[in-house]
């Protein structure tokens, strides 16, 4: 995991705080790593499937946002996991700050990808299988973060409820913290409903 070089490695992400309620934003650097992999995940069933947005999807051909990391020195790859490169700094020299960002692309959570059948309904009873996390009101999108430190000591999940209405307003690049060193996995969960005759709630999840 470690090297000299002070190796940061990326699982799919902690140890945050959460700046978006401030509206922190910034023009986030060219050297940057993106990642929106988003996944079917179910219906109720606390976020655990990892099936593929297919053709007739209420989410197929469009993103609610993405993830992106910016600040690192250099990137490389062990066993297909991101690995980011930070410079420690040293005397007057300062070292590079990892930063993990949301880009929040949907500017209308009530009127996704422009159709107004289409929206962000709030998860009133959630839960996240993978995190261990129990039901309870997640809102309009949750984000779970957890780190496991180089002694492979996992930390306490944090969750933030009700994330992506609280991007809504700035609707912009928005900073949620930094990274310490360790392993990181990340997941955003959130859940959309179509409406018709009979209102089609789906669960997806970005990791």
């Amino acid at each position: 995991m470690w090297s000299g070089s002070d190796v940061k490695k990326v699982a799919e992400v902690y140890e945050f705080y959460a700046a978006y309620k401030s509206a922190q934003n910034k023009t986030i650097s060219a050297n940057s790593y993106t990642f929106s992999d988003r996944v079917h995940a179910g219906d109720d069933d606390g976020y655990n499937k990892h099936n593929p947005n297919t053709s007739g999807d209420p989410h197929y051909g469009w993103n609610i946002g993405s993830f992106v990391i910016s600040g690192f020195t250099g990137k490389t790859e062990e066993n297909g996991i991101p690995v980011f490169i930070k410079n420690a700094g040293h005397d007057d020299k300062p070292g590079d700050n990892i930063e993990l960002w949301f880009k929040l692309e949907q500017k209308d959570l009530k009127k996704l990808n422009g159709d107004s059948d289409l929206y962000l309904v709030e998860d009133t009873n959630g839960y996240d299988e993978y995190f261990e996390y129990e039901k309870t009101n997640l809102k309009h999108g949750a984000l779970f973060i957890r780190q496991t430190d180089n002694t492979n000591t996992k930390s306490k999940v944090i969750a933030y409820t009700d994330f992506l209405a609280a991007l809504c307003s700035p609707a912009a690049n928005t900073k949620i913290g930094l990274f310490e060193e360790g392993d990181y996995e990340v997941a955003l969960d959130y859940q959309v409903n179509k409406k018709g005759i009979f209102d089609d709630e789906n669960d997806y999840c970005i990791l």
